[in-house]
């Protein structure tokens, strides 16, 4: 098939040559007949109603859908000239749709007028599928919000406060001074989530003296906007060290074997000091009655929670953690005691939800545990007695964000391609009318 540029060349000879004169003569009934209707109009006519107008049609027309093509041919000048162009054919059922572009024959830029405006407004109205931009809108919007809201989101590991607490445990004399450290000091720390707002550290303390008699602790840490405050369970041990030392049969409570009354129970889980500054938390207690020299006795059941700046804290798949670390000063020398410190990690409620929890996390930084259970981590004795920090990724959450991100993406990209076709949609009929226009005029 000839270019276009060749068909231009062949088109121009046969004008001069007479043969497209006579061929354009032959198809003016139809731009006469086409002149008579207004811009934005539509015309259906059969190629027997063309027949009555222009004469027998070449069998080319009848069996191509080329012939009716609006391009520089002397059947499509006489339409273009007359303002029109070819929508659609049928050669089935042999019928052609025409449109009203513009008003006056021979001028393709007509002056702008509101009733021209208003037609070409209409016109390209009726060029556009507006079921269809309706259908793909809806679809957008709606497919973006799902895909929006399913996004993953910025998840990263909680920033958590690094607390340290000092324990002093001593026996004193008559006078009330210090007069004698223990020779072995156990402290059993736990942390759990006890509930969507709580965190506790439970600090278990054991100790052995040289001498019978009782035996004083005080307990001090930083406190930030009442944070953190004691909350004593003496009935609730998470402690895997030692044994429970509380125990209450028929409403008589025992400690390691003592009976006790609720004073020394509260002395036993501490008591609030009003002498320290406001920054400071201190609890101080007694031993229930005198321990027994050289037996490992229990000494104090000492329970802190947080419900802000909380030392444990979750954000999407991650898990941060830093339990307080511990030091004992002696109350002779100032130096620290030997302390055997043993932790546990809960991140829930040990004693409410006893469902397997470690194997839905992986570790990512921090002190990695001496041992691991179903239900938490633990650090022996021996570890050091600064604070232990952790890191931890929920496998199961991270997982579920990366396939939420997958449906996320994969729904952005069907609003993306809904998009491109609305835009097509809509400078489809521009681009048509322009390109009508254009060979019209040249």
């Amino acid at each position: 098939m000839p270019s276009t540029r060749w068909r231009d060349v062949i088109w121009s000879i046969r004008m001069r040559s007479g043969a497209g004169s006579r061929a354009l003569e032959k198809y003016e009934p139809l731009r006469d007949h086409l002149a008579g209707y207004t811009v934005g109009d539509q015309l259906l006519l059969s190629f027997r109603e063309i027949e009555e107008l222009v004469g027998p049609l070449p069998r080319g027309a009848k069996r191509l859908r080329q012939w009716w093509a609006n391009e520089r041919t002397a059947q499509a000048r006489a339409w273009q000239t007359a303002g029109w162009r070819v929508l659609l054919t049928d050669t089935g059922s042999e019928q052609v749709l025409f449109q009203r572009l513009w008003s006056r024959p021979g001028n393709p830029h007509p002056a702008s007028t509101p009733e021209t405006a208003e037609s070409e407004r209409r016109s390209y109205i009726d060029d556009v599928h507006l079921p269809l931009l309706a259908v793909l809108v809806v679809l957008s919007v709606i497919l973006g919000a799902v895909g929006f809201a399913l996004r993953p989101g910025t998840d990263e590991p909680p920033v958590v406060p690094n607390t340290d607490l000092t324990l002093y445990i001593y026996q004193q004399d008559g006078t009330g001074t210090p007069s004698g450290d223990p020779t072995r000091l156990i402290v059993d720390e736990t942390m759990e989530q006890r509930d969507p707002s709580t965190v506790l550290v439970q600090l278990d303390v054991f100790a052995v003296f040289k001498a019978a008699g009782p035996v004083t602790w005080n307990l001090l840490g930083p406190r930030s906007s009442a944070q953190p405050y004691p909350c004593p369970d003496p009935y609730d041990y998470l402690g895997t060290a030692e044994p429970d030392p509380v125990n209450s049969i028929n409403g008589q409570v025992t400690i390691g074997d003592q009976a006790v009354t609720q004073a020394e129970l509260g002395d036993f889980t501490g008591h609030t000091s009003q002498k320290n500054a406001s920054d400071v938390l201190g609890l101080y207690g007694l031993t229930p009655g005198a321990v027994q020299a050289g037996r490992l006795a229990p000494i104090a059941d000492v329970d802190l929670c947080w419900k802000s700046n909380r030392p444990m804290a979750f954000d999407g798949e991650f898990a941060s953690a830093s339990m307080p670390g511990i030091q004992a000063p002696s109350s002779g020398s100032g130096s620290d005691l030997a302390l055997d410190l043993t932790r546990n990690l809960y991140f829930d409620n040990y004693q409410e939800d006893l469902q397997p929890i470690t194997a839905k996390y992986s570790l990512q930084a921090g002190t990695l545990p001496t041992s691991t259970n179903p239900y938490g981590w633990r650090w022996a004795a021996g570890q050091g007695n600064g604070s232990v920090q952790l890191t931890a990724t929920n496998i199961q959450v991270s997982q579920h964000e990366a396939y939420l991100g997958f449906l996320s993406g994969v729904l952005f990209g069907v609003v993306g391609g809904a998009v491109v076709l609305i835009l097509q949609e809509l400078l489809e009929p521009i681009r048509i009318k322009r390109s009508i226009k254009g060979k019209a005029t040249s």
